[in-house]
């Protein structure tokens, strides 16, 4: 899932997220990208991105350090596509590791 790419009325958004993956050093084959959600004025929806092997989906996610250092996608970040219950223990494992960090 790829976050925080700005909305156009008329994107062309395959064009788009071939571009963000190019910026990480990948070429996969990107089977379907849709928005999801509903628009919101002041948000971006985020990218359901389907790639078509799950080598190139740990590539991609592996490289996505490198949108920091492009200027045109910094504000961008990519995430794997997890399912509610996995949102949820990631989500206590990062609030863990924070109250961790900060007790330290």
């Amino acid at each position: 899932i790829v976050f925080g790419l700005t909305e156009d009325t008329h994107e062309d958004l395959a064009n788009v997220v071939s571009e963000v993956l190019e910026t990480v050093d990948v070429k996969p084959k990107v089977i379907e990208c849709s928005r999801m959600g509903g628009r919101k004025e002041e948000h971006c929806r985020p990218v359901k991105v389907k790639l078509s092997s799950q080598d190139s989906v740990n590539t991609v996610l592996r490289n996505s350090r490198k949108l920091k250092g492009a200027r045109k996608f910094e504000a961008v970040f990519l995430a794997p596509d997890r399912s509610i219950e996995e949102r949820t223990i990631h989500r206590k494992l990062v609030e863990e590791l924070k109250s961790k960090i900060k007790t330290e």
